[in-house]
């Protein structure tokens, strides 16, 4: 399979951080992998987890890696004989590798809706399960920048508010994302580099998926115009995770100054309370209250009417 490869040996040549030591700089800056742990790593079959489980199989991604790893496959049958397809190239990679592999089935019906959310809910209920099974204490994701500025743009331009810019965290015990600073681009070139074979899933570039136009369409036409865009607003997401955790406990000492214990519960809210507040928490402390409520999400014309 190619696993002899120098993984820094390509970027070397092009004069920039390698996928390798990208992972490996996320990994000991969050400290995603406590001394002991055993990972559950979630492998699809696609580039980026496919390149995620050989860099921790092989410990290219340094010595702060886990102790060990078990794999978890899942099967949603979305996609016929591909998906099928999928599952054994995973189990082969696997094998090559030496790491131990769990593959569920979980079936989600095209006709049932949101498919791609239906999908991700089944994924994390056998993620949580597997890991409890097999002793893992952190399960990692093969996201990479290129998803969390997709899933940021299709927030806002959904819902809007904070949390539409509030990206996902590299560390979220026991979800860890060594990939987040990494491009798909990058993912894909390792594996050419390794020789890693990859599967190619066509729901990826589906255009009836709002989120596959992002990533198809606007991602590449905003960086075309903005060299480093995707990059800059990966990092504008990671901080914006982090500011919405300081809100949200300010948010939370607002509800008890207006009489609740949680804005999200009351059933009303104290207008000279609310009148007490600065104005700037007021607006977040109704937005949150209203987001509770309304569907899809409240809007920034709601709170300012209230």
């Amino acid at each position: 399979m190619g696993s002899g490869a120098d993984p820094h040996a390509e970027s070397r040549r092009r004069g920039r951080p390698s996928l390798a030591s990208k992972a490996e700089e996320m990994i000991a800056r969050e400290g995603l992998f406590p001394s002991g742990t055993r990972a559950l790593v979630m492998v699809s079959g696609g580039q980026d987890s496919l390149a995620l489980l050989h860099l921790l199989a092989t410990g290219a991604a340094g010595r702060k890696g886990p102790a060990s790893l078990h794999v978890l496959h899942v099967n949603h049958h979305l996609r016929g004989s591909e998906s099928a397809a999928d599952e054994e190239l995973v189990v082969r990679a696997c094998a090559r590798m030496a790491v131990d592999v769990t593959v569920v089935h979980r079936p989600v019906e095209k006709a049932a809706g949101n498919v791609q959310e239906a999908a991700r809910d089944a994924r994390r209920e056998a993620a949580l399960a597997a890991a409890a099974e097999n002793d893992c204490g952190r399960i990692v994701l093969g996201h990479t920048a290129d998803d969390q500025v997709e899933t940021m743009l299709y927030r806002l331009g959904r819902y809007g508010g904070l949390a539409a810019f509030a990206g996902m965290l590299p560390n979220d015990p026991p979800w860890v994302r060594p990939l987040l600073g990494c491009r798909r681009e990058e993912t894909a070139a390792y594996c050419r580099d390794q020789g890693l074979e990859f599967a190619e899933d066509r729901g990826n570039v589906y255009p009836g998926y709002a989120r596959t136009a992002i990533r198809e369409t606007v991602l590449p036409a905003w960086e075309a115009g903005l060299p480093g865009a995707v990059n800059a607003a990966c990092r504008a997401a990671e901080v914006a995770a982090e500011i919405e955790r300081v809100v949200a406990g300010v948010l939370e000492d607002a509800a008890r100054r207006v009489g609740v214990r949680k804005q999200a519960d009351a059933g009303e809210l104290s207008t000279a309370g609310l009148l007490g507040l600065e104005p700037a928490v007021r607006r977040l402390l109704l937005h949150a209250w209203l987001e509770a409520r309304a569907r899809p999400a409240a809007s920034r014309a709601a709170v300012l009417a209230v």
